[in-house]
């Protein structure tokens, strides 16, 4: 099902493509837009992300803050609503933290926040191996704050 999964960089050829991706509409009100998470990388020191494409279509993204060595941050992975559940977001964590460890050795863990409410997210999350550790205080937001072994 998740064949022809990749992470692509966000060039001007494929900017609009990326900024049309949507969540299904229950999760656009529980994390970020595509904009917004690409907005913040480009001015976040050890920031990155990713067009997470099928085939060469872009159909999620991803977006990750290496500020800490050891524990670098999952800022936001989004699949569009029509390409959910067809472990397109498995897949990309997995090329992900490839890319994390290609970049980074000392990385360890791999920290995540999410909003507790988001219950897609928390089964997501659980499925691919993240533990909570503690629910935590952010923007405005309570967040839970998980972590995977990498």
């Amino acid at each position: 099902m998740s064949e022809g999964i990749t992470l692509r960089d966000v060039t001007k050829q494929n900017i609009r493509q990326v900024l049309k991706l949507k969540a299904a509409p229950e999760q656009e009100r529980l994390a970020p837009t595509v904009a917004h998470m690409i907005a913040r990388g480009v001015y976040e020191d050890n920031a990155w992300f990713k067009a997470i494409c099928a085939d060469e279509a872009p159909a999620g993204f991803v977006k990750v803050w290496e500020s800490n060595p050891e524990e670098p941050d999952l800022w936001g992975i989004m699949v569009d609503k029509k390409y959910q559940g067809r472990g397109y977001g498995r897949k990309a964590l997995e090329f992900a933290i490839e890319l994390i460890k290609g970049r980074n050795p000392q990385a360890k863990r791999l920290c995540v926040g999410y909003l507790p409410e988001n219950g897609d997210a928390q089964a997501f999350f659980k499925k691919c191996g993240f533990e909570v550790d503690r629910v935590q205080p952010f923007d405005g937001w309570k967040e839970e704050i998980a972590y995977k072994e990498i």
